[in-house]
């Protein structure tokens, strides 16, 4: 198992409910989507967020199935549930629990590489190790992410990707998405969930230029804990995060190891073979000596018959009486036991 294979999978543990045990003490989730849907009324009331209805996820116990209801409309939507998650949880869209920005292009002349305006983030580009790097500024910013908001790479080879705003206000491109959630919802859990969702996310890339449109991220299924559960899951995983870049530094020198050793593996039993170490020897073998005195013989008749002609620099081994290997050239006979 590599390491992101690993990663992956205390990921899925993670928002599955797995990672850490639930306190029956927690205030079910159930109590945080209800302050949040009451909080999202009174905003579109105040005319402070566009007016849209809001979806209301629920398990029937009836038949234990899910059902979503938008309005009057209440339909089955037990085929989108991955998983089953603990009782004190909630399953609910992501477009329920936060807010979300989408960037802006600039045309070269409204931006520059002096430090002189906002930071510019135009894409996967400006993240390096998950911190974001600033190359360009703009005097005139207009889709302003804020520092602690989780920025989504929604385009381009990059996306997928996400990174905490750690600058502070910073304009966005068309590239990215900044997600603010609704008080309760902890923006580390966000970003921990959106890496579980990456294989999928990229799955549902869209368009000549790969990507994932604003509905698609909005409609994500995300499973919420309880408040109080969420720091602790943030909190476990992070002690898992270290341990796996141990293992990483490990697996990558493994790997190196398992790349040389066939062919470290395959010179040595050539070496053994042509030692004659690869197989027991049997003392009732006609001995290669015998061999190659019959292929000298058969060379001498085909010489004779006119059938070859003769090498010059022909030479043969031989063992001596003193047990030493010579080798007999035009007469000449030298030791060769240092070859």
């Amino acid at each position: 198992m590599t390491a992101q294979e690993l990663k992956n999978a205390i990921l899925m543990r993670a928002v599955q409910g797995k990672l850490v045990p639930q306190d029956p003490n927690d205030e079910p989730a159930s109590v945080l989507l209800k302050k949040i849907r009451a909080e999202k009324e009174q905003l579109m009331k105040e005319k402070k967020i566009k007016k849209e209805p809001i979806a209301i996820i629920y398990k029937d116990p009836s038949d234990n199935q899910h059902y979503e209801k938008i309005g009057k409309t209440v339909k089955c939507i037990e085929d989108e549930i991955p998983f089953e998650i603990p009782e004190s949880w909630e399953w609910c869209r992501l477009g329920t629990v936060i807010t979300l920005l989408s960037g802006q292009d600039f045309q070269p002349q409204y931006y520059n590489s002096s430090s002189n305006g906002t930071p510019y983030m135009t894409g996967a580009s400006n993240i390096e190790n998950d911190t974001l790097v600033i190359n360009r500024w703009t005097p005139q910013p207009k889709n302003i992410s804020h520092f602690g908001e989780l920025l989504l790479v929604c385009k381009g080879s990059g996306y997928g990707k996400t990174v905490i705003n750690t600058v502070g206000d910073i304009h966005i491109a068309r590239q990215f998405m900044s997600i603010t959630p609704y008080e309760g919802v902890s923006i580390d859990y966000i970003n921990l969930f959106l890496k579980a969702k990456l294989k999928e996310i990229k799955k549902n890339g869209q368009g000549v230029i790969p990507g994932i449109d604003r509905r698609s991220v909005l409609n994500l299924m995300i499973p919420i804990p309880t408040v109080n559960e969420q720091p602790r899951i943030i909190e476990k995983y992070k002690t898992f995060d270290v341990k796996i870049d141990d293992y990483d530094s490990q697996y990558s020198v493994l790997e190196k190891i398992n790349v040389a050793m066939p062919q470290k593996l395959k010179a040595s039993i050539l070496q053994y073979a042509i030692r004659g170490k690869l197989v027991p020897q049997n003392p009732d073998d006609e001995p290669a000596s015998v061999l190659l005195e019959h292929i000298r013989a058969e060379k001498e008749q085909l010489i004779k018959e006119g059938k070859i002609k003769r090498d010059k620099n022909e030479s043969y081994i031989y063992r001596g009486s003193d047990n030493s290997y010579y080798i007999s050239f035009h007469g000449i006979d030298e030791c060769i036991d240092d070859e």
